[in-house]
């Protein structure tokens, strides 16, 4: 609550010198913070940030927007808003979109095909995500698109996926990401009760 906090305050500021530019960076600021529990006042404040950046021209912002949109949409459930959303951040940036947003967009687009197909393009979109998130240092993403790979790979009853949650969970823990090490043993568990008489479960 103290980011948010934080954010208001600096967003209230923000009106009142009428920046819209830095109206619309408070905004999504606040729509990530409040991504998580939140997803429905996310996607309201990536809405808010975008009309900011419609009305000034910006294109590029507009696409920024659309993606966090995108993701509040994919938090809250709203998987065909989502790939709405997300189909429009990708027509203006392009198919490859760089940076820490062209990540982001390959997670969310690999996590919407893993749910509606094709498979084969969950795992491109999931495996390229990997690799620019390395090429970015952005460890963090990186971790995320490995755990969506992982999912995937459960889903489709691979074989490789009991090794890679194993090798997923080591490097996290390596690394500190102590989520991503819970998250990897909560899908174990899983496969653990689903198989019980697997000698690779």
């Amino acid at each position: 609550m103290e980011a948010a906090s934080i954010i208001e305050s600096s967003l209230n500021t923000a009106r009142e010198i009428g920046e819209a530019n830095v109206v619309a960076e408070m905004y999504e600021n606040q729509a990530y913070v409040q991504m998580e529990g939140q997803p429905e006042k996310a996607a309201a404040s990536a809405s808010a940030a975008m009309e900011r950046h419609q009305a000034n021209g910006d294109s590029h912002g507009v696409a920024m927007d659309s993606a966090i949109l995108a993701q509040a949409l994919f938090a809250a459930g709203k998987f065909d808003d989502s790939q709405i959303w997300l189909d429009k951040a990708f027509q203006i940036l392009g198919p490859t979109p760089r940076g820490e947003v062209g990540v982001q967009m390959f997670i969310l687009r690999g996590q919407l095909h893993a749910r509606h197909g094709p498979i084969i393009g969950a795992r491109k979109d999931l495996e390229r995500a990997v690799m620019l998130s390395k090429k970015l240092g952005a460890d963090s993403m990186g971790m995320q698109a490995r755990v969506a790979l992982v999912e995937l790979e459960l889903q489709a009853n691979e074989k490789s996926a009991h090794r890679d949650m194993d090798s997923l969970a080591r490097d996290a823990a390596r690394r500190g990401f102590g989520l991503v090490v819970e998250k990897v043993r909560t899908l174990q568990g899983s496969t653990h009760a689903s198989h019980p008489m697997d000698p690779l479960g």
